[in-house]
């Protein structure tokens, strides 16, 4: 909804930029609706904004070559800009909420450019969407980036070939979404479409500006742009369905070990509907947490007979109360305070879950009582909830069955299953790779490395799996054998830092140390901000004597990491020695 909404403003204001349509007193009573459906309905007013603005200096600003070309009446266009931008920021008034709804808008910038060169705070690093694009993220598709990139290439050149005729308009835009894109991934499809709609204008332009050396070269102009006019149609046509044909076939999500799939319905492996159906079958009532991944599934499965911990909302709940419940140590200040019955943790995309889960479930004060290969629950340990802890606490310990793994298309759609039957594209064992995670974490290193084996055998590609498997070995000490899957994990992705530091932690456990600090600098280039690998080279510089790059190293740690008290006590130290 939110790209049909771009598009429609976009529609209507380039279309009073051309012929100063009354359409674009639409604008408020499109606002009012855009304003109850999602917070981002600020974007609209301030692409109003950035039309008046170009408008304005497009109007009062002498500019170059044709840029002023049909700007007659640059006045009147600029003062009903200006009132319709006024009336749509009055329209998002028309809400539940009134004028609550001003203290959300002026958060949105934080919440717009994420984890950005603008933002901070200890919340919008840890969203994958709100990360910077061109950041390097295993979990966030490359092939996204690739394309991003074809297209800023592109539609930044459609500039040059129009400078006869840029529009100040367009370039205002343009710089403005290319910065939100930039900042966060989940501005990306924003600047899509409006690079897409400037690049059209730019290169329509352009061959107006050719055109009439071409009908004097040409003989039969008509023909010729009736000929480029179906060739183009023929050629965007094919690129869409061969575009279509990729995502049908899921070879698209594939490339990216995404688990992600075409077609209709929930997949099972995002979302923790088991667990939910687990919840409403033995009717979990009283006060539940949630960690905060998974709070908008859970509203919708639960409302209005069960209220979530956390809805997702990372803004909301602030820093100080995020640090709070993620924090295992804190975990009893939570229940007493919110007087907590059940807990329902979402693993499978959450790895910091851990803790908590581990302190949980050794915590004689809870009972596991369900989990799979996404989420896990506790119930707390009270005689009101006796009967049904006896009935399904888990030992993990004693535990003999084996999971059952939910299929990435199970989300029982009857166009789902068509469109499943039909194509069935080949899977990536994600659920195999969360329910080994999950092993680890209890150390049962015997059946996570099990696991991790089925998920190689389903996708021998799957660097993911290696990467875990070797994380596995090197902690059960086994670092011969972890090895070869590092070098199988960064010989599938190149670009991984993980890989590489996990092993210069493997040649550094085997006193390879010439190894691990090359496997541990080559690290630190792709991914500069990986503080374990700053950590352990400053160790070994240690060793070599080398205090002045040992130093270094911890200062790069606590440049990222200030709180760190045990690199700071380390880099006294040897600061120290340094000055004697």
């Amino acid at each position: 909804m939110s790209l049909f909404f771009i598009c429609l403003y976009i529609y209507i204001l380039y279309k009073y930029q051309k012929k100063n349509t009354r359409l674009i007193y639409l604008l408020p009573f499109l606002q009012i609706i855009r304003a109850n459906m999602h917070g981002l309905a600020v974007i609209g007013i301030g692409l109003i904004g950035l039309f008046f603005v170009g408008e304005l200096f497009t109007w009062v600003c002498p500019l170059p070559l044709k840029w002023k070309e049909g700007k007659t009446s640059g006045g009147k266009n600029c003062g009903r800009l200006f009132l319709v931008g006024v009336l749509a920021a009055l329209a998002s008034l028309v809400n539940p909420f009134g004028t609550r709804i001003i203290s959300l808008y002026i958060g949105l910038p934080k919440a717009l450019i994420g984890s950005g060169a603008g933002s901070s705070g200890f919340a919008m690093p840890q969203v994958i969407e709100l990360m910077p694009p061109l950041k390097e993220n295993f979990l966030f598709p490359t092939q996204v980036v690739f394309y991003f990139k074809i297209l800023l290439i592109i539609s930044g050149l459609s500039f040059l070939l129009n400078i006869k005729k840029i529009k100040l308009t367009d370039v205002f835009i343009f710089i403005s979404f290319l910065y939100l894109a930039l900042q966060a991934r989940r501005n990306l499809p924003y600047f899509v479409v409006i690079a897409a709609v400037i690049m059209f204008f730019n290169l329509s332009g352009f061959l107006e500006e050719i055109h009439p050396r071409l009908s004097s070269f040409f003989k039969d102009w008509a023909k010729l742009k009736k000929a480029a006019f179906i060739g183009c149609y023929l050629f965007i046509t094919a690129a869409m369905l061969i575009f279509a044909y990729d995502a049908i076939s899921n070879k698209y999500h594939l490339r990216d070990r995404s688990n992600k799939r075409c077609g209709l319905d929930i997949s099972r492996i995002t979302y923790p509907i088991k667990a939910v159906d687990f919840i409403e079958e033995h009717h979990l009532s009283g006060n539940m947490f949630n960690n905060i991944g998974i709070g908008d599934y859970l509203t919708c499965r639960l409302y209005p007979q069960q209220r979530v911990f956390l809805d997702g909302r990372y803004d909301v709940g602030g820093n100080s109360f995020l640090y709070q419940y993620g924090s295992p140590k804190l975990w009893p200040m939570l229940v007493k305070r919110y007087n907590l019955n059940f807990a329902v943790i979402e693993y499978g995309w959450t790895p910091g879950a851990g803790d908590l889960m581990k302190k949980l479930y050794y915590d004689p004060d809870w009972a596991m009582i369900y989990y799979d290969e996404i989420a896990v629950i506790y119930l707390k340990n009270t005689p009101e909830n006796k009967a049904l802890i006896t009935k399904f606490n888990i030992d993990l310990s004693q535990e003999k069955s084996t999971k059952e793994i939910s299929s990435l298309d199970a989300g029982g759609g009857v166009l789902q299953k068509l469109y499943y039957n039909l194509v069935r594209p080949r899977e990536i064992p994600v659920g195999r790779l969360h329910l080994g995670n999950f092993y680890a974490i209890f150390s049962l290193y015997d059946r996570a490395i099990a696991q991790y084996q089925q998920c190689l055998e389903t996708a021998p590609d799957y660097f993911e799996a290696y990467y875990s498997l070797g994380d596995v070995l090197q902690k059960i000490k086994q670092f011969e054998k972890a090895v070869q899957p590092y070098n199988q994990c960064i010989k599938i992705k190149p670009n991984f830092a993980q890989g590489y530091a996990g092993l210069g932690d493997v040649y550094y456990s085997l006193r390879n140390l010439k190894k691990a600090k090359s496997y541990y600098k080559t690290a630190l280039n792709i991914k500069p901000k990986l503080t374990s690998a700053h950590q352990n080279l400053g160790f070994i510089y240690i060793q070599e004597g080398k205090y002045r790059e040992a130093v270094a190293e911890f200062e790069s740690i606590l440049k990222i990491e200030p709180d760190n008290k045990m690199v700071a006590k380390i880099y006294n130290i040897y600061k120290k020695k340094l000055s004697e």
